[in-house]
């Protein structure tokens, strides 16, 4: 049987991982609102560039030119997991995901090459055969995610003059309604033929059509630039957002536990006391009978 010393340290000690769980609860829910405030301001951002685009083509249909992808053409994979712990199935789920996308694509997992980002995941990746060239850190706030963005663009163009890369996938997890997330991928490059069509039938809301004055080249390339970067931005937002959301589910099951074997500790604790103060008062009962004879 266990002393009330003993229980009382183990007391102390879970209480104090309780306050660390609220603590980490806490920083969860408040990263959750950030990044989706963030993912809410890109859709406006997006939408500039989405019209930008259909100017472009309203005037010029058939210059930009989809370029077709070879059969067995090499593949680049963005990969972002997570870089911190306790986060459930997160980088699990994703990887199996990842597994499951390959096949389905039909790509050939040694003819892809990956950019991580988090080293949580990376054990996952290995077992999937699938060569990582390069990791990277996660952010660790949302002002930080501009400069990974350019980190990763930066490598995506490498992939592009060096490599010949011409498919560029984005893994990651997003964050659903409610308290939930699933894994999703994102083609990133060549551009998504249906997204063009639509763009060239972009429907304006005034009669007012706007021009443009710059080059095609130059417009084109400057569109494709901040395409590129919204599109990965995104995909960090949306990925710091469904970690945290994965957080908070898992200290949410362990403050639910904690508070079970608090609640177990301090019955065991009141029954020991108690225990103890009968043993103690029979000991005086006894004595007091002894003395009296």
């Amino acid at each position: 049987m266990q002393t009330l010393n003993a229980l009382e340290k183990k007391l102390d000690s879970t209480k104090d991982l309780q306050s660390v769980v609220k603590t980490m609860k806490a920083i969860a829910a408040v990263s959750i609102r950030q990044y989706n405030l963030a993912v809410e301001s890109l859709k406006f951002y997006n939408r500039t560039i989405d019209m930008s685009f259909s100017v472009l083509l309203r005037h010029s249909p058939e210059f930009y030119e989809q370029p077709q992808s070879e059969k067995n053409a090499p593949s680049g994979f963005v990969i972002l997991g997570s870089d911190q712990g306790m986060c459930g199935q997160f980088n699990e789920d994703l990887a199996t995901f990842i597994k499951n996308t390959t096949g389905e694509l039909n790509l050939d997992s040694d003819n892809c090459t990956a950019l991580v980002l988090g080293q949580k995941i990376v054990p996952y990746i290995n077992d999937l055969d699938i060569k990582i060239e390069e990791q990277l850190w996660l952010p660790g706030a949302l002002n930080g995610i501009s400069n990974s963005t350019i980190e990763v663009l930066f490598k995506i163009s490498e992939w592009h003059k060096d490599e010949n890369i011409q498919n560029i996938y984005l893994f990651y997890n997003l964050s659903k309604s409610g308290a939930s997330y699933e894994p999703h991928y994102f083609k990133l490059l060549p551009l998504d033929k249906q997204k063009i069509e639509n763009l060239k039938h972009f429907e304006w809301r005034s009669t007012s059509i706007p021009i443009f004055k710059v080059g095609r080249q130059t417009l084109l390339a400057n569109l494709l630039r901040q395409y590129f970067f919204v599109s990965v931005y995104r995909a960090f937002a949306e990925s710091l957002a469904s970690e945290n959301l994965s957080r908070l589910a898992s200290m949410q099951a362990a403050e639910k536990n904690i508070d079970e074997r608090l609640q177990d500790l301090e019955n065991n604790y009141n029954r020991q006391r108690q225990s103890s103060i009968t043993s103690e008062l029979l000991d005086l009962v006894s004595g007091y009978e002894v003395l009296s004879q």
